[in-house]
C-alpha cells in the first residue's frame, strides 16, 4: 500500500524529487527493490545500507517524518521495539503502517505522534497531509518534554521500574514483621 500511495501522489504531482524522498535503511531493504521498480519509483525512493545506532539516530533526527513498518507480524502484542520509542522521542510525525489493533497503533494513537494508515487511500492523505503542512511551514516537531512521550523514556521507566521494586520489599518488609520474622 506504501508504494502504490506514492506512487498515486506522484502521478498527480504532489511528490517529485525535489520535494520528496524515502529512504529505507538496513541489511535486508535490497528486498524492496522489485516493488520500487513495478510502482516506478526508482526517483524517490533510496535503499540505505545499515547503519550504527548512533549514525540512525542522526539520520532520524535529519528526517522530516518516519516510516514505521510493523515487520514483526500482525501487531505482535507486548513486542513494541525499541526504534519505536526511539522514533518517539525524535519528535517526528510518524506514519505507522502497523496492526490498527496492535500495540504500535495504541501507542501512537495515545501519545499523538503519529498516523496509523495501511490502506493505500489513507497513506496518501497522510502523506498530502504532510506535505502541505511541511511547505507552508506548519510541519514542526513535537514538543521533546511531552509527558505523553516522556514517561516511555528510560529514565521514567526506571523510577517505576524502583517503585514497583520499593513496593514489593516493602510489602514483603511488613509481611515479615506482622509474622516475627527480623
Amino acid at each position: 500500500p506504501l508504494f502504490s500511495a506514492v506512487a498515486d501522489l506522484m502521478r498527480c504531482g504532489v511528490l517529485e524529487r525535489d520535494n520528496f524522498s524515502l529512504l529505507f535503511i538496513g541489511s535486508s531493504c535490497g528486498l524492496l527493490e522489485p516493488l520500487i521498480a513495478k510502482y516506478g519509483l526508482e526517483q524517490l525512493v533510496e535503499i540505505g545500507r545499515r547503519l550504527d545506532h548512533k549514525a540512525a539516530l542522526r539520520v532520524q533526527g535529519e528526517s522530516t517524518v518516519l516510516l514505521n513498518l510493523d515487520t514483526g507480524g500482525e501487531g505482535r502484542q507486548g513486542g513494541i521495539g525499541v526504534k519505536t520509542y526511539e522514533y518517539l522521542a525524535s519528535g517526528r510525525p510518524i506514519l505507522g503502517l502497523v496492526t490498527p489493533e496492535g500495540d504500535i497503533a495504541r501507542l501512537l494513537n495515545g501519545t499523538g505522534r503519529g498516523v496509523v494508515a495501511n490502506k493505500p487511500e489513507e497513506i496518501r492523505a497522510a502523506l498530502a497531509h504532510w506535505m502541505k503542512a511541511f511547505e507552508q511551514g506548519r510541519l514542526g516537531n513535537y514538543a521533546q518534554n511531552d509527558p505523553a512521550v516522556l514517561r516511555f523514556s528510560r529514565r521514567s521507566q526506571a523510577n517505576q521500574l524502583a517503585s514497583v521494586l520499593e513496593e514489593v520489599v516493602r510489602q514483603r518488609s511488613a509481611n515479615d514483621t506482622r509474622r516475627g520474622i527480623r
